[in-house]
């Protein structure tokens, strides 16, 4: 830190960081014509980037970042020595550059300001670029295809801007990437990601990306962090999701997707949060997933999952603690064999409600998993009732099997049935259409 200059005196370098400096950046800087590194950041600066800095001839690193600085930049950068330009967390306005004459650029961060306008294309020139970083500012329009050019590219962050539209179809050249952070991303989900195989955090969140998920995504055996939650993709989990041996994170919860959770999702050795929430997942809970070792969130609630808990999953004891499997069509029985693992998550987070269990509720459940029990699904009634139509305080239809349970599952158009009329029995049980007081007819 401080100042640093060569053998005949002249000044290289200039770097004050967390010196509460306040004021405007002197413009006698740019008479600096020998300078290499200004490092001012955390500091308290504000008013304008004197322009002169940005054609320094040998300038390689301009590092302003979380100050108070306004205005805006030139229209055109030209520095063939520019290196790092980082700029994040200030208050800069106006449009980005259009005119990036800067080859040796390796690193733009301009996250975190008020830049407006579009993506400039010309940064797709910048091909030894390896971090572009413009999230949190006011960036319209779509993505540029002229960024497929950035061979480079390790870190890509976009997000939280007004950006939106597909992937182009030439990012499939962005195979260095290894850090993408991205919202607002419309159309299918591109299979060329499978490609990115050097990826290691991966978010793509608060978009519409549609289709499925491709079967390439089980490629990225270096991923960490996979987030996609949050849009509309639909159809299966890729069955070979657990050749994603390195993923930490998967959160797909907010999506469409149906199928059963695939056995082998039990493969993610190093899974630690698994988010499936707020999907149309059927079947059963895989026994396989009780081999996810480092595993300390579950979270499937609200899908249609179906069965009971493995007993497999006393395995979880000691480990996970956030348990959510409420919203979903479970009905048990509740083995003992689980009692060692829910003796541990009753003092985190288990969320075990709306859902029809079976009636009795074993006493070694905590009352805060909230488990309750519908008789409509035990015992003789379940056994007896062939056709139920849901009523918004009775028991209600279920869609996959001769069980009724309490609560307001959807039933036909018109059927209204208050709890006093229903009846179970043997046959073709059905609901008369009409007023609220029909009957149940046996």
């Amino acid at each position: 830190a401080g100042v640093y200059c060569s053998s005949d005196g002249r000044v290289l370098g200039v770097e004050l960081v967390y010196n509460n400096m306040q004021g405007p950046l002197p413009s006698e800087l740019g008479h600096l014509e020998k300078l290499q590194h200004l490092v001012f950041y955390s500091n308290m600066l504000t008013g304008e980037i004197p322009a002169a800095l940005f054609s320094l001839p040998d300038l390689l690193e301009l590092d302003l970042n979380n100050n108070q600085l306004s205005g805006s930049l030139p229209r055109e950068i030209r520095s063939q020595a520019l290196q790092h330009l980082v700029l994040y967390t200030n208050t800069i306005t106006g449009r980005l550059p259009t005119t990036w004459d800067t080859p040796s650029l390796l690193t733009l961060e301009l996250a975190s300001n008020a830049f407006t306008g579009s993506a400039p294309a010309g940064i797709g020139t910048l091909s030894k670029l390896q971090a572009l970083v413009i999230s949190r500012n006011n960036l319209t329009g779509e993505f540029p295809s002229e960024w497929g050019s950035l061979r480079q590219l390790t870190q890509l962050w976009l997000f939280n801007n007004a950006l939106k539209g597909p992937l182009p179809a030439s990012w499939e050249g962005l195979t260095s990437l290894q850090n993408v952070e991205m919202d607002s991303v419309t159309g299918p989900f591109p299979e060329y990601i499978g490609s990115w195989i050097d990826l290691t955090l991966f978010i793509m969140v608060r978009g519409a990306l549609t289709g499925p998920i491709p079967l390439t995504i089980c490629h990225l055996t270096k991923i960490q962090t996979l987030w996609i939650f949050q849009n509309s993709l639909s159809g299966p989990i890729p069955s070979c999701i657990g050749n994603l041996q390195s993923v930490q994170q998967l959160e797909l919860s907010d999506n469409h997707l149906n199928g059963t959770i695939p056995a082998d999702a039990g493969r993610m050795a190093q899974l630690q949060m698994f988010y499936l929430s707020r999907n149309m997942l059927t079947g059963e809970l895989p026994a396989q997933l009780s081999n996810l070792d480092n595993l300390q969130i579950m979270d499937f609630s609200s899908n249609q999952l179906t069965g009971t808990i493995p007993t497999s999953f006393n395995a979880f004891k000691d480990k996970v603690v956030d348990f959510a499997l409420c919203f979903n069509k479970l009905s048990g029985p509740i083995s003992a064999e689980l009692k060692p693992f829910f003796e541990f998550i009753g003092h985190y987070t288990c969320l075990l409600y709306n859902n029809p269990w079976q009636c009795p509720i074993p006493s070694f459940i905590p009352k805060e998993c909230d488990c309750s029990c519908s008789e409509c699904n035990s015992q003789a009634n379940r056994m007896s009732c062939d056709k139920c139509v849901a009523s918004s305080d009775g028991c209600g239809w279920c869609a996959d099997g001769p069980s009724c349970f309490q609560g307001s599952s959807a039933g036909p158009s018109g059927f209204a049935c208050p709890r006093a009329h229903w009846h179970f029995g043997n046959g073709s049980s059905h609901c008369q259409s009409g007023s609220a007081s029909a009957k149940f007819v046996v």
